[in-house]
């Protein structure tokens, strides 16, 4: 089997590090951030965010079944500590999990590319941190009225006027 020569390889990452410069480069990930990258990376983007969810997810499961087990100080094996004491610590998993399929479970990238994209036309908004504005577009989506998603864009874009 023949090796790739460097010749084939070098444009494939050139054009790879001008893909993800933009992004590698920007100190903040908001509105300006955005709108410097192009289509593709910006799907790139999403679907990175929502590997992100997939994988925070499983962390915080995984923390979960860790939290309901304490260790024998005599052999060192974990048990699992009493049944309320699980319960209590698993509801917060239960609920995230919720939350995120609410959020993202019928959600294809290009709706949230879309809805980031007409988000950051206004001015007003580019100051508003990325994953905030994936909140509200995640709520548009769900079909929160536009009254509501007014009121929540003005609520961001105050914080963001803070930091």
């Amino acid at each position: 089997m023949k090796r790739p020569r460097i010749t084939t390889i070098a444009p494939i990452l050139l054009a790879a590090l001008l893909l993800v410069g933009p992004a590698a480069g920007a100190d903040s990930r908001d509105g300006n951030f955005w709108n410097r990258l192009g289509p593709l990376e910006k799907v790139v983007y999403v679907l990175g965010f929502f590997d992100g969810q997939t994988y925070a997810e499983e962390v915080f499961g995984i923390a979960t079944l860790l939290a309901q087990t304490q260790k024998d100080p005599k052999t060192g094996e974990r048990e699992m500590v009493d049944i309320e004491t699980a319960r209590s610590i698993q509801r917060p998993s239960e609920v995230a999990s919720k939350v995120l399929e609410r959020d993202f479970g019928d959600v294809a990238p290009r709706q949230l590319v879309a809805g980031l994209d007409k988000i950051y036309m206004d001015y007003r908004n580019t100051r508003i941190r990325l994953h905030k504005a994936i909140g509200v577009v995640a709520a548009s989506i769900r079909g929160e009225t536009d009254d509501s998603i007014a009121k929540q864009l003005e609520r961001e874009r105050k914080g963001a006027a803070q930091k």
